[in-house]
Parts: C-alpha cells; structure tokens; sequence
C-alpha cells in the first residue's frame, strides 16, 4: 500500500512540479547551479504525469505568479534545502525562537490572576 501513496503523491504534485521546473528554467544560473540535478530529475519525472500548462510572467515577482499552493510549498522547500546561506538559516532559528519565547511568555501571563504583578511589587 506503501508504494500506492506515493504514487499518488506524485501525482498530487505533477501539475506543481511542471510549474516549479519552469520557475527554475528561468532562473539565474548561479540559482539554477545550486539545485542539484537528482532534484530536477524527481520534477521531470513527476511532471511527465501532468498535462499542466504553464506560462511564467516575467513581468510580475513569484509571489505576484498565479501559482498553485503546492508549487508554493516545493519552493519553500527549495528556498529551505537549496538556496538559504547559513546566515539567513540562522536568523530565521533565532526569529522562530523569540517567537516561540514570546508565545510562551504570554501564555504564562493569561495564566497569572492580573493582580499578581501588584502582589510581587508591594513585597
């Protein structure tokens, strides 16, 4: 059964992975250099299940493209595995954990009866 669901999901992506073979193609060569080409290889034969047309306006950004939300999510996961230096990684791990630390800090203080900052500044 294994094997069924993932041919299924290959089908499931055939029409993003048509778009995203078309974003890449149009692509700068130093991006296009980095995506290695087992990758492409997956995209073209995932692709060859579809009869997707896509056009790409280069006149408009990606995220102004008509895209399916699942070439969307192929990107991020290009961006993630292919594309990011390690700077950029590193930024984003510390903005998702002040983001994390500020979640938890508010969820702690929905917790607290609202006169508990008075009780701890009277002594």
């Amino acid at each position: 059964m294994k094997g069924k669901d993932k041919q299924t999901n290959a089908y499931y992506y055939a029409d993003a992975a048509v778009e995203l073979l078309k974003i890449i193609a149009s692509s700068a060569e130093e991006v296009r250099e980095r995506i290695p080409d087992a990758f492409i290889g997956k995209l073209t034969d995932v692709s060859a299940h579809s009869s997707h047309s896509f056009t790409l306006d280069r006149t408009r950004s990606l995220a102004e493209q008509d895209l399916l939300p699942e070439t969307r999510q192929l990107l991020l996961m290009v961006y993630e595995h292919f594309l990011e230096t390690e700077n950029e990684r590193s930024r984003h791990r510390l903005a998702e954990i002040e983001q994390f630390r500020n979640n938890k800090i508010e969820q702690y203080r929905e917790l607290l009866p609202e006169d508990a900052d008075d009780e701890d500044a009277d002594g």
